[in-house]
């Protein structure tokens, strides 16, 4: 494809998420990749109002997952895959370990052992 025939992105209005002009799908997919910006504000209002236990230890590792993400992308330095488009600018230069990735994995490991502790290890006692 050549530059003239690259399709038109738009941002969406309060973060720099993109769309293709008019694709209704992209649309709904860029408003949906701002659920971790409410997933955040929905942990810290637990926090705030039911000073759970639970939900600050998770959002503790949560943070902790994030900061060790951070070091391993610093200590590996391992280049983003090449892009079709230059966005280089916009993103971050390194791109392992994936953010995507790591934060899944913590948030399955933690239900895990969470379901292990509250439930099943109840039955065995």
């Amino acid at each position: 494809m050549g530059v003239l025939n690259d399709p038109i992105y738009r941002p969406l209005s309060i973060t720099f998420i993109e769309y293709q002009e008019g694709d209704k799908i992209g649309f709904f997919l860029a408003w949906f990749s701002m659920l971790p910006f409410i997933y955040i504000v929905s942990l810290c209002t637990l926090i705030l109002f039911r000073r759970d236990i639970q939900t600050i230890m998770y959002f503790g590792g949560f943070c902790v997952s994030e900061v060790c993400n951070t070091v391993l992308k610093r200590t590996f330095k391992q280049a983003r895959p090449e892009r079709t488009r230059d966005r280089m600018g916009l993103y971050e230069v390194h791109g392992m370990p994936s953010d995507h990735a790591q934060t899944f994995f913590y948030f399955m490991t933690y239900l895990a052992i969470f379901v292990i502790l509250k439930y099943i290890f109840v039955i065995f006692i």
